[in-house]
């Protein structure tokens, strides 16, 4: 009878573990179009990546979700499954979620969600930022519901790849990003709009702004942490450097232990 007892509790301990690592598994391929969107900003997988690579890749990523007031983590929230899009009215509406790429305590680049109003609908899309956390890596639109042939263009590859290198703000640190015909705007700021779809593109320009300005708080703490971090790496490899009787091999690998400030799982390769 005893063991019998045993038996089922080895066997209840054994489910409820493989439930909790299969949770976001599960979760990730439920959400698998929405997790390509990220993996592609990512700079992870390439657009025709299968659903595995898709998974793999997402998973890999620091995903946290965030109060935009104060930049603190809220530990609670599961931001591979956190939807602020779709969520529940009661929950704040100031928590946003992130996906961090960073290899060895190096930042390699931050997914922001960003939404606003198209001229016929709400644009979804996906914002990669450099390490500098000012320059843009890469841009998605992910989803919209804007006339084809003409509002659609806003998923245009060529039209896209503009937004590759293009500054936020300029050296005062004032929002200057924006999709103008005026030419005589930076051109380090400025991205062209479409021809026929003026009013589209320009409020892909006016979302990027917007979620911009939402995400400032929290990008002002990445920054905060991210430095520390490197400060700290730096002072373990020279810590290594001035430790008497290491080989050369030993002291290279000083300090290079785990993946970020708070030594969580390895993100991946990140080319923003």
């Amino acid at each position: 009878m005893l063991i019998a007892v045993c038996v089922a509790l080895l066997c209840s301990a054994l489910v409820t573990t493989a439930v909790q690592i299969l949770r976001p598994i599960q979760a990730a391929y439920a959400a698998i179009e929405r997790n390509r969107a990220i993996a592609i900003v990512s700079g992870l997988v390439a657009s025709t990546a299968s659903d595995d690579d898709v998974v793999d890749a997402f998973l890999s990523l620091d995903a946290r979700v965030l109060d935009r007031e104060t930049g603190q983590q809220i530990e609670q929230l599961d931001a591979r499954t956190y939807d602020h899009w779709h969520m529940d009215a009661a929950q704040p509406t100031s928590y946003l979620p992130i996906y961090i790429l960073h290899t060895n305590a190096h930042l390699d680049g931050v997914v922001l969600p960003i939404d606003g109003k198209g001229m016929w609908s709400t644009l979804y899309g996906y914002l990669t930022l450099a390490p500098d956390l000012n320059t843009i890596a890469r841009l998605v639109i992910h989803e919209h519901g804007e006339t084809p042939g003409i509002g659609d263009r806003i998923q245009d590859p060529q039209w896209l790849a503009q937004w590759h290198g293009k500054r936020l703000r300029d050296a005062g640190g004032v929002l200057q990003i924006d999709v103008s015909p005026d030419t005589a705007q930076p051109a380090e700021h400025r991205i062209d709009t479409i021809t026929g779809a003026t009013i589209t593109s320009r409020a892909v320009g006016r979302m990027v702004r917007d979620r911009i300005q939402d995400y400032e708080v929290i990008l002002k703490s990445l920054s905060s942490e991210w430095r520390v971090a490197d400060v700290q790496k730096t002072q373990l490899k020279t810590a290594g450097l001035n430790q008497p009787g290491l080989s050369g091999a030993e002291r290279n690998n000083t300090g290079q232990s785990g993946t970020g400030p708070n030594n969580s799982a390895p993100s991946g390769e990140a080319t923003p």
